[in-house]
């Protein structure tokens, strides 16, 4: 049960880390839209 519970919490930690790199890569082009979108450089249907 230890060894089971610890290679369980290696791959969370490894997982956790996959979720932080692609919430990075989605949510910065995001807040870049949102940003240039409410100083008005930016339209969501016409680019």
């Amino acid at each position: 049960m230890e060894t089971a519970k610890t290679s369980s919490q290696k791959q969370f930690d490894g997982l956790g880390f996959v979720i932080v790199i692609f919430s990075l890569v989605i949510l910065c082009p995001l807040a870049y839209f949102i940003i240039n979108y409410l100083m008005g450089n930016e339209h969501p249907f016409y680019g």
